[in-house]
């Protein structure tokens, strides 16, 4: 599975691409890498992201609530009343193009999409006219195009200021 962020999971609809474990998320905190699976998701079943739990080593809270440790990420969802959780394996479990049709990106797609809002149009027109391998280099592109320039204006104008010296 490509890496996505928490933010681009929250709220999404996850559809499963075959059986997945569920386990209770109360269960998970009390028992952690000793929990047994409260029951199977089918091929086929989606659930909506509430939240993740991301591996923990164990520890009681400022309100005395202890937790066991884990050592895996779960994605956490509420079904039927119940707070449950399906680990983040990779898998297949699921289903990339459910996600990339309700607009999630993944971590790589999100630092693009971040780089391209930073650069001003003329950086997004030369970063549109390179090759794939190439794209991203528009600052460098316009660099280069300011200091030829530059070059170019010296070469023209020192033969002038030599000439009106003599």
């Amino acid at each position: 599975m490509p890496l996505y962020s928490a933010r681009q999971l929250i709220d999404k609809t996850m559809l499963l691409n075959h059986h997945v474990n569920f386990y209770s998320v109360s269960e998970l905190n009390a028992k952690g890498n000793q929990v047994k699976p409260s029951g199977v998701l089918q091929k086929g079943a989606t659930f909506v992201v509430d939240s993740f739990l991301q591996p923990t080593l164990g520890y009681t809270n400022s309100y005395g609530i202890k937790y066991a440790p884990r050592d895996i990420p779960y994605l956490t969802f509420y079904s039927g009343g119940n707070y449950l959780a399906v680990a983040i394996a990779g898998d297949g479990r699921f289903s990339i193009d459910a996600l990339k049709d309700q607009g999630a990106l993944t971590v790589k797609e999100e630092m693009e999409k971040e780089r391209l809002e930073q650069l001003n149009p003329f950086e997004k027109f030369f970063d549109g006219l390179l090759p794939g391998g190439l794209a991203g280099l528009g600052k460098s592109v316009k660099t280069i195009l300011i200091l030829a320039v530059v070059v170019i204006l010296l070469i023209k104008i020192l033969p002038l200021i030599k000439t009106n010296k003599q």
